[in-house]
């Protein structure tokens, strides 16, 4: 049976879509219970070396079936030597992230080695072992050298899109999937692909953007755990995961890539026309920056050794992201020192203050790219640039004190501090829709505040950003967007964001405004004294 939705606009539809959202950034998709088929997982006790829990494909490696299994001590699967060598592993207390293991296993024709992965989740070990054996050849000579002696020769580009493109290609040579994209999320978490390489005749979603909310918190939280994710068939059967008591708590497949993904997940994959998907993660400073992402249009298997590859790019390539932020920062930090050095040096020098920083008027708007500041120092207000009328000025001093104080304080929609109607048009009249503030005191007597105009933006979405509620026999749900054809959509309102680099830029700048003034302040002070003594 179908329930009828409200309709768009309704206040009661706002409220469903709300609510599903906070559902669906909700998903313990950690805890999802169940593996693809592309190998087995053993859940061990640590310390009683028993099997906890088992996928239920284990008879495919294994002669006892999973129900059979559990409880049983590890050693009834593997042998013995394998598992007291697993126990002296996990006594060294090393453990930094997975292991790589070759796991011996006997065959119809002998023993047959198979690649595996340790995990350590909780009070578990977990094993998950490759069904398809490793294909002859050196790994190390055919796939290592190359990819790192490209790597290497990449390293001195120093410009991002081109970086990014030589980046793709190099992943798609490795990896033959039919698309590769270099996404990169922005404050908001919406993601862009800033780089791509395609096979001849698949589509294009080079410079789309995809919504924060098609990648939920708890996702992109996995991302910044377990670097690389393989989809090897997204039409392939779920195996379940199976406890040996019914009352033991799901196991945490947090760092596995066997790990089975949401519904929703492979339903949007699906609706994309992909069958296989690989990821590698970009962190960083610990945050996820984006993502290589690899679809195919049919199945593909990707092995552990060649994932350990696709790991070791991902790897490198944040390195390479991390250095170019570091050069960013560095001219930026140069252009800054400049900047304070002049300034405090004319204040010290100087009684009037507002000549000073009319003299350097230029310097503090392009500092973060503004058209227009006002700066507030012992209640006396100066003017540079653009900036809306004193009315508005105390309007959003007021609203800016009722909230905590923050070292930067900044949003590119005027709107969102909810000023009351009259005040916030006089403001969006004068053009400024953007806003930074830096405190120069606990309570905002004193402050840095810049502005920015609204822009005219056009922004490519793959398909329409706008999410789709279901209403059915399982409740009122998300779906993903089946169409991910171009959306154009162009609004005016917010202003171009502000970086990171600019906040840390407004930060050093009140941090020595407030230096340099409390250093005069007391030199006035110590004069004062003098006179009077």
């Amino acid at each position: 049976m179908t329930t009828l939705l409200p309709p768009p606009g309704n206040t009661e539809r706002q409220q469903l879509l709300d609510a599903a959202l906070l559902v669906c950034s909700s998903e313990a998709i950690h805890l999802i219970g169940s593996i693809q088929p592309a190998g087995v997982l053993l859940a061990v006790d640590r310390r009683l070396f028993t099997l906890q829990a088992g996928s239920a494909n284990l008879d495919k490696l294994f002669a006892l079936d999973t129900r059979a299994a559990l409880g049983q001590p590890l050693a009834a699967l593997i042998g013995q030597p394998q598992a007291h060598w697993l126990a002296e592993l996990l006594e060294r207390g090393d453990w930094v992230g997975a292991k790589i293991w070759s796991l011996e296993l006997p065959g119809p024709h002998g023993t047959v080695r198979r690649d595996a992965q340790l995990i350590l989740s909780g009070d578990l070990l977990l094993i998950e072992v490759e069904l398809t054996q490793s294909p002859p050849g050196d790994v190390f000579q055919e796939l290592f050298v190359p990819i790192r002696d490209s790597l290497w020769k990449l390293d001195a580009e120093n410009d991002m899109n081109r970086y990014a493109e030589m980046a793709v290609e190099q992943v798609r040579l490795l990896t033959g999937f039919d698309r590769v994209m270099m996404y990169r999320f922005d404050s908001n978490w919406d993601g862009e692909v800033i780089a791509e390489s395609r096979a001849a005749g698949v589509d294009s979603y080079l410079g789309n953007r995809f919504p924060a909310s098609d990648i939920p918190p708890q996702a992109r939280a996995l991302y910044t755990r377990n670097l690389v994710r393989l989809i090897a068939d997204v039409d392939s059967e779920a195996v379940p995961l199976l406890a040996w008591q019914d009352d033991d708590a799901p196991v945490d497949l947090s760092h596995s890539w066997l790990r089975r993904l949401s519904p929703v997940h492979l339903e949007y994959l699906r609706n994309m026309g992909v069958r296989a998907s690989l990821s590698i993660s970009l962190v960083q400073n610990n945050r996820l920056w984006g993502l290589i992402a690899c679809h195919h249009f049919s199945p593909r298997y990707v092995s552990l050794r060649e994932r350990e590859l696709d790991e070791f790019i991902g790897r490198v390539v944040s390195l390479k992201l991390i250095n170019m932020d570091a050069l960013e920062r560095d001219v930026l930090g140069r252009r800054i020192h400049e900047l304070l050095t002049s300034l405090t040096q004319r204040i010290r020098a100087s009684s009037e203050l507002d000549e000073v920083i009319l003299s350097l008027q230029d310097q503090l708007l392009g500092l973060v790219r503004s058209d227009g500041a006002v700066v507030v120092i012992d209640g006396v207000q100066h003017s540079l640039g653009e900036v809306p009328p004193h009315a508005v000025v105390d309007a959003l001093v007021r609203v800016l004190r009722e909230r905590p104080i923050a070292p930067v304080y900044c949003t590119d929609d005027l709107q969102e501090l909810g000023l009351e109607g009259g005040v916030l048009a006089a403001g969006l009249q004068e053009g400024a829709r953007g806003l930074m503030v830096a405190p120069l005191d606990h309570r905002m007597h004193d402050f840095v505040m810049w502005f920015r105009p609204g822009m005219l933006r056009t922004l490519k979405w793959a398909g329409n950003p706008e999410k789709k509620l279901v209403a059915d026999a399982n409740g009122v749900h998300l779906s993903p967007r089946s169409s991910f054809g171009t959306w154009i959509q162009t609004y005016h309102g917010k202003c171009l964001p502000w970086s990171r680099v600019e906040v840390d830029a407004a930060n050093a700048l009140s941090m020595a405004l407030i230096e340099v003034l409390a250093q005069k302040a007391l030199k006035s002070s110590e004069e004062s004294y003098r006179l009077l003594a």
